[in-house]
């Protein structure tokens, strides 16, 4: 399993250098806005239970013989929340299965550093804890302030001494996350236990700093960027392997990159120069064992099989000052330890033969490995008779993934049953969801009359500009002006009645409405809903609010006619005035490449 083993691996590093959440997988799909308040699975959320559906088996997976029970998984699933900040409504549908799969892997990270705990007979003190708390409030400390001079300044505005501001922000770390705070040290303690014979000679120092170049046959098996080509984990190590034994036969290095590599470097012939010790923990024992000119043998790391030639080693200059040369002892060490802690977690996870009896997670870990027709059947027999999905974002993930997998009947099925099961609240974004499905299927009348039923349940200035913006993309221009004049109804109508502010807030919405259609390419709604705003006002502020407009959307005719409609005012009663009395009507709007924002309705 290897997108389980990447995860152990990532865990491992986090333990050894105590970062982040220890102990669990750190892929936190969520926003930057979570409320864990929300993260109970309370009704009125997208958690709420499906009427009829089945919670899954009740034992999700076994791991070391010891089975984790679905009450346990669904506290580590919370856990996982809460230590990401987050509510099962912060995390995008595309990426809540494999949020879910991650935290039954921080779930099986917990049990391995518990194993580990007793191995070592690692005992946690409370000033083992306090010692974390102070290395996490002087990051945060950091953290806030970017540099010592800005640190200082606060310091002496507040009449603070830095250990005060320290123990302010410890006990309010403190307070928030004391039991993340246990689960760090006992991991760090454990990681530090592995490793703690780790200790580079000073003679050997120097092998450490040396850059090395390479060429590399990669196949990957996890995309090390967006998009990257990547093959099933059985497929990578045998095609690594046939090229191994044509190396052993005396074919070019050179010349197999092409033929065998699917990773980045082959647009560059497979070459990489400047290599670090510590980029990787499996490539790095690897690569620094070899000599100028040696091959190695087929290797695999977090990514995916390889096999590198080292073309030369760069010496580096050892610093001459001793507190630097024990800095960079410390720092290679560090990376040392890494690889042995990361193996040792490695091992232990693989010692464990993690069978995963729900069938949507199984599902899931088939899909991360690329055995896509193993996945199909999982979630299939998952979908069949309800077992696993009991909760609205896996039946909306689930639909997702199937179509991934070409079960373009099943994923219209679940479209149809999310329908019937979701909150009236919910109803907007699986219209677009559904709509996006059809047309991606080639189904452009199913997908505009989705698109349709979307505008009716459409609640909002922002998801009528939303829709507008889908109908455009597909070049449905029509309908997109249809949702554009529903924004306007959302917009109270400026008169002499409405208080200042509330008027000129009215011209602002207006303004940003006209550069939304121009943005869209319907040009000239927009210059006439521009014109329509400078026709009769006397506020400089508004008439600045549309030439700053128009010169961001290149309308230089009616940049013109604000600059001559200026000149008419100052000529008929010398001074234009602020609508609003001390400060302008409208603001610019936001600048081109910023998202859009729809207006507000008062």
């Amino acid at each position: 399993m290897s997108s389980s083993r990447n995860t152990i691996i990532t865990v491992a590093v986090f333990v050894l250098l105590g970062l982040g959440v220890v102990g669990g997988s750190i892929y936190y799909y969520v926003k930057s806005t979570a409320n864990p308040d929300t993260a109970t699975g309370e009704p009125g959320s997208s958690s709420v239970d499906l009427s009829g559906a089945g919670a899954g088996p009740a034992t999700v997976a076994t791991f070391a013989g010891k089975p984790i029970s679905r009450q346990e998984y669904e506290a580590a699933w919370r856990e996982f929340l809460t230590r990401g900040g987050a509510s099962e409504d912060d995390i995008p549908i595309v990426s809540y299965l494999g949020a879910r799969y991650d935290a039954l892997m921080q779930l099986i990270s917990d049990r391995i550093i518990e194993e580990g705990m007793r191995e070592f007979s690692v005992q946690i003190t409370e000033d083992d804890k306090r010692q974390a708390v102070e290395m996490l409030a002087a990051r945060e400390m950091e953290r806030r302030h970017g540099s010592q001079e800005a640190l200082a300044y606060f310091l002496d505005a507040q009449g603070k001494t830095a250990q005060t501001y320290l123990d302010e922000i410890a006990d309010e770390i403190l307070g928030q996350n004391e039991r993340q705070i246990e689960e760090q040290v006992r991991a760090v303690k454990v990681g530090r236990k592995v490793a703690e014979d780790v200790n580079i000679e000073p003679e050997r120092l120097g092998d450490y700093l040396r850059l090395v170049d390479i060429l590399r046959i990669t196949q990957l098996f996890e995309p090390v960027e967006p998009g990257a080509a990547v093959v099933p984990e059985e497929q990578a190590e045998a095609t690594i392997r046939e090229a191994y034994q044509k190396l052993q036969g005396g074919e070019a290095f050179e010349s197999l990159v092409s033929e065998y590599s699917n990773g980045p470097e082959k647009e560059n012939g497979g070459r990489i120069d400047g290599l670090r010790y510590g980029s990787e923990p499996v490539f790095d024992g690897v690569a620094w064992s070899l000599q100028s000119g040696q091959v190695s043998e087929p290797f695999k790391t977090n990514t995916g099989w390889h096999i590198i030639k080292i073309l030369q080693f760069h010496e580096q200059p050892m610093p001459e000052n001793e507190q630097e040369r024990a800095e960079l002892r410390g720092r290679l060490e560090a990376a040392i330890a890494e690889q042995r802690t990361a193996k040792w977690m490695v091992e232990r996870f693989e010692q464990g033969n993690l069978q995963i009896e729900d069938p949507v997670l199984a599902g899931v870990d088939a899909m991360r490995e690329a055995r896509f027709e193993e996945a199909k059947t999982h979630l299939e027999s998952a979908l069949s008779d309800r077992t696993g999905i009991d909760r609205l974002p896996i039946l909306s993930s689930l639909g997702q993934v199937m179509f991934e997998l070409d079960g373009h009947d099943r994923t219209e099925k679940i479209h149809e049953e999310m329908m019937d099961l979701a909150l009236e609240r919910h109803r907007f974004e699986l219209y677009v969801d559904w709509a996006a499905f059809r047309i991606a299927i080639d189904d452009r009348e199913g997908g505009l009359e989705k698109l349709r039923q979307a505008s009716e349940a459409a609640d909002s200035p922002d998801d009528h500009i939303e829709l507008a913006q889908v109908l455009t993309s597909i070049d449905a221009r029509e309908a997109a002006l249809e949702e554009l004049a529903l924004v306007r109804a959302f917009i109270p109508e400026p008169t002499e009645e409405m208080p200042p502010e509330q008027q000129g807030a009215s011209y602002t919405q207006l303004v940003t409405l006209a550069v939304v259609h121009g943005r869209l390419g319907f040009e000239e709604q927009g210059k006439a809903q521009l014109r329509a705003l400078i026709k009769d006002t006397y506020s400089d502020g508004l008439l600045r609010a549309v030439a700053e407009a128009a010169a961001e959307l290149g309308w230089e005719d009616v940049f013109n006619e604000v600059q001559a409609r200026v000149q008419q005012l100052i000529a008929e009663t010398g001074s234009v005035r602020d609508m609003v009395e001390g400060q302008d009507a409208a603001p610019a709007p936001a600048p081109s490449d910023a998202p859009q924002e729809a207006p507000q309705s008062e």
